[in-house]
């Protein structure tokens, strides 16, 4: 349903967020569609359970935009668990200039 249903610390510090006000809500709310792109990869446009084509298992850089609206460049592993027949994406986050 592209509700996010886990967010850690880490993440919260990548997108500069004071507190969790994501987990529970849809993706979108942290993920917006953005209509003017950065140069490289919005993690929003991979970050979907119904796009087709999804970068799995490789690191990917790419970039979101934290909470002040500055480009942040990150590398990102996703993987698409599966428990029954709901599927999942976890996104493992790493900030660039770390």
């Amino acid at each position: 349903d592209n509700i996010i249903l886990n967010i850690n610390q880490s993440v919260l510090e990548v997108w500069e967020a004071e507190e969790d006000q994501y987990t529970g809500e849809h993706i979108s709310t942290l993920l917006p569609e953005i209509e003017k792109k950065e140069n490289g990869q919005y993690l929003g446009d991979f970050f979907n359970m119904d796009a087709e084509q999804k970068i799995l298992g490789d690191r990917e850089e790419v970039y979101i935009i934290n909470t002040k609206g500055k480009k942040t460049d990150v590398t990102m592993l996703m993987l698409e668990p599966s428990l029954g027949l709901r599927k999942h994406l976890t996104v493992f986050l790493q900030r660039k200039d770390l």
